[in-house]
């Protein structure tokens, strides 16, 4: 920093919180309550909030608790019950996103840790977005890292779908067998039949003529064996 060098750094998984998600305390529960019973349980509480619902801002009844790293942080998965509520206490959802930095505009770390210099999202200047003179929303935009003509935190950026693909491949690219000659990817065999190939080919059903229609010739006569009678013998 004495040499205003440009790097940004991550906080180590050990010193990180601890966090889960409460689920069935109601939304109006008070964060310093929460905070409050679980201290009594023997947890250091650093953060409490109620999560809410995107599309309608919505309180939901649950709330993410962040503790401080300790040997019996995994006990917090045994409480079932808080502030006369049965609740149950579960690990977050892991999220697929990749972070990005507020102040750089770029991947990988966030603005608390970042020592880069400022790119505006908007017209990739090098100021914040909060200093942006640009207040008014139209099209002439940039973006900081691919330089098209997107804000820099949109999602169709090529920078963000190569880093996405990267990262987190999708489900059905990660089961294709790989070919025991080649490391690229799979390549099917050109000779094999296709699922539509098989689907045309005609089936050799033997027909018969209808029981309304004349045989035309002797190949086509079809006998039908006499039923047998029996006779009562006195």
């Amino acid at each position: 920093m004495e040499k205003n060098t440009e790097f940004h750094t991550y906080k180590p998984q050990q010193d990180r919180s601890f966090r889960v998600v409460i689920r069935n305390l109601h939304p109006s529960t008070e964060a310093q309550d929460i905070k409050r019973a679980l201290i009594e349980k023997g947890h250091e509480v650093t953060n409490v909030w109620n999560a809410k619902q995107r599309s309608t801002n919505r309180p939901l009844p649950i709330h993410f608790i962040d503790i401080k790293p300790h040997p019996n942080n995994k006990e917090m998965y045994q409480i079932t019950t808080l502030l006369h509520a049965v609740v149950k206490v579960e690990a977050p959802h892991v999220k697929r996103v990749i972070p990005q930095c507020m102040g750089c505009q770029k991947y990988g770390h966030t603005k608390n840790y970042c020592r880069n210099s400022p790119k505006c999202v908007k017209c990739a200047e090098q100021h914040l977005t909060s200093e942006c003179p640009r207040k008014v929303q139209d099209d002439t935009v940039k973006c900081a890292n691919y330089g098209d003509q997107h804000p820099a935190n949109y999602k169709g950026c090529m920078v963000h779908k190569q880093l996405q693909q990267q990262l987190y491949p999708k489900l059905r690219d990660r089961h294709i067998p790989q070919s025991p000659i080649t490391t690229g990817a799979y390549k099917p065999n050109p000779t094999a039949t296709t699922y539509a190939q098989a689907a045309k080919r005609q089936p050799n059903i033997q027909r018969f003529p209808s029981p309304h229609t004349h045989p035309t010739s002797t190949s086509e006569m079809i006998t039908t064996p006499t039923p047998m009678t029996s006779h009562n013998s006195k």
